[in-house]
């Protein structure tokens, strides 16, 4: 995997295989990790543990940003 790049991909599926994975991957929260795992598994590619961090830091800082942009601008409607 690309450093920070990464996409997005969304796929329809049938009610019963949609439960058949919930229930196999431990619930929506799980989904992602899992789906990731299966998919580079299917491909023959070795787990790259640092990608995975990257994602979540890039992820992380992305939403300390907003955070502190609404922050920054609540403060300025005050003022």
């Amino acid at each position: 995997m690309s450093r920070g790049v990464s996409t997005p991909r969304a796929v329809r599926l049938p009610a019963d295989l949609d439960d058949a994975v919930m229930n196999t991957c431990g619930g929506p929260g799980e989904f992602a990790e899992w789906a990731r795992n299966v998919f580079r598994r299917a491909v023959g590619r070795k787990l790259d543990f640092t990608a995975g961090y990257q994602e979540g830091r890039m992820k992380g800082w992305a939403e300390a940003s907003a955070e502190f942009k609404a922050a920054i601008t609540r403060t300025q409607k005050e003022l």
